[in-house]
C-alpha cells in the first residue's frame, strides 16, 4: 500500500494540483481521484476506495492534516 500512495502522490499529482488543491475544492477532488487510482490495483471494494479518496481529498487535501500521515508513513513498513 505504501508504493501506490508514492505512486500516487509523486506521480499522479500535476504542478497545478499541488498548490491549488489546499485553496480550492475542485483541485482537491481531482487530486484525490487520481490519488485513488493506483488503489485500484489493491482493492476491488468500492467502498474502500471511495474512502481512500473521500479522506484523501477533505483531511489531507482541505484541511491540511499531513503530520499524522507523515507519523503513519515513518513507522509503517
Amino acid at each position: 500500500m505504501r508504493h501506490a500512495k508514492k505512486a500516487a502522490t509523486n506521480l499522479i499529482q500535476s504542478d497545478w494540483m499541488a498548490p491549488e488543491k489546499v485553496k480550492r475544492w475542485w483541485p482537491a477532488i481531482v487530486h484525490g481521484t487520481t490519488y485513488g487510482l493506483p488503489f485500484l490495483l489493491i482493492t476491488q471494494s468500492p467502498l474502500a476506495l471511495a474512502v481512500i479518496v473521500a479522506t484523501r481529498v477533505v483531511t489531507v487535501d482541505r484541511l491540511g492534516l499531513r503530520s499524522g500521515i507523515a507519523v503513519v508513513d515513518q513507522i509503517t513498513p
